[in-house]
């Protein structure tokens, strides 16, 4: 018995079937995979943030002459740059953080004297740890330790740490996340307080409120613990005291639950020096203004803002419009290979019963 033959349209059915098939499996895999990739913080990853309040400062040389003077209603900006370095990869990135606190009263260094220090500075440091991709969670690897420099100490010093930092993981939660605090090198609890919305974009609010911390046991720079005059400190009858920089902290971000991205940052810092944590003789260090506070600019928030969008628009291009389309045509070309081979075998059928008709009956002539 001789084998049927498919023909072209009966090829072109299987294959339009075949390709259809092919695509819906696609699209229904494909956000499943894709998303493991598109959630991942880019390598490609040079941020800049300014922020800017204003505060009270003191003249450090004036602590150490004897005669503390603060300076009120100072203008301050801090500006952070964030780069990529080694080790980054599939799985973690290393993030460089430059950060400078300065004064915008003074005049900024002149051109032809770049070795001189820079009179608006306050403080600096430079910041180097390496996170998880997705999580954005640190990795203490021993060896690419991270750590922290400062203008103070001039060299790396080795600071391992627990906690969220420069960007939140994708798909944030409404809960408490641990977070590091630079500043102290502790880390304490990022509350949820809500959400709220920046420029038609839903975000979430956390706080987060650090109470008077000891800058002399946990970072142990040459000013967090000095000898001063007794009268320095306002008080009297006594010969030299020593006394200890103190730090708290209240601590806003508003974060783009999809990405992560930390949309606007807000901080009214307030450092002193005293004997002890509750003690009411002591000298401002620096005190942020808790009604302006420092707080991202708006060229800040804008960049931030066109950040996060990029990333959800890549996400939901890859996780979903990707798959969408793919799912439409699959579905398409396979409703197309049925109704093809549906025709195919209608015709071919109708063929094979014209050609098993039995005989008309041939009615002889005389």
């Amino acid at each position: 018995m001789a084998k049927k033959r498919l023909g072209s349209a009966g090829i072109v059915a299987c294959i339009l079937i075949g390709l259809g098939v092919f695509l819906v499996v696609v699209a229904i895999m494909l956000p499943t995979y894709t998303k493991s990739k598109a959630l991942k913080t880019p390598l490609d990853l040079h941020v800049e943030t300014v922020a800017t309040g204003k505060g009270a400062v003191l003249d450090a040389s004036s602590l150490v002459a004897g005669a503390p003077e603060v300076a009120h209603d100072v203008p301050l900006k801090a500006v952070r740059n964030v780069t990529v370095q080694d080790p980054s990869n599939a799985d973690i990135i290393t993030v460089q953080a430059g950060q400078r606190l300065l004064r915008t009263d003074k005049p900024a260094p002149k051109s032809d004297a770049p070795t001189a220090r820079d009179p608006r500075l306050i403080n600096a440091t430079v910041d180097k740890v390496t996170l998880d991709r997705v999580t954005s969670m640190p990795i203490n690897n021993p060896e690419s330790p991270n750590g922290v420099w400062t203008d103070a100490g001039g060299q790396m010093d080795p600071v391992p740490r627990e906690g969220l930092q420069y960007k939140f993981p994708f798909d944030v939660e409404k809960k408490s996340y641990p977070y590091f605090d630079l500043t102290s090198r502790t880390t304490h609890p990022i509350d949820f307080a809500g959400e709220e919305e920046i420029d038609g974009m839903t975000v979430y609010h956390f706080t987060q409120d650090i109470a008077p911390v000891d800058l002399s046991k946990t970072v142990g720079g040459t000013s967090d613990k000095l000898t001063i005059p007794a009268e320095a400190l306002g008080v009297t009858g006594e010969g030299d005291v020593e006394v200890h920089r103190f730090y708290t902290n209240q601590r806003d971000l508003w974060v783009d639950p999809v990405t992560g991205v930390i949309v606007k940052g807000r901080e009214v810092i307030n450092q002193y020096f005293a004997r002890s944590a509750d003690d009411d003789a002591r000298i401002t260090a620096l005190s942020i203004s808790p009604e302006t506070g420092l707080t991202f600019d708006q060229n800040t928030i804008d960049y931030q803002l066109q950040q996060a969008r990029d990333g959800q628009d890549k996400i939901e291009l890859v996780t979903f419009t990707i798959p969408l389309i793919a799912g439409i045509v699959g579905a398409l070309v396979l409703l197309a290979g049925l109704i093809l081979g549906f025709l195919k075998t209608g015709r071919s059928g109708r063929r094979d019963d014209d050609r098993h008709e039995p005989p008309t009956e041939q009615i002889p002539t005389y």
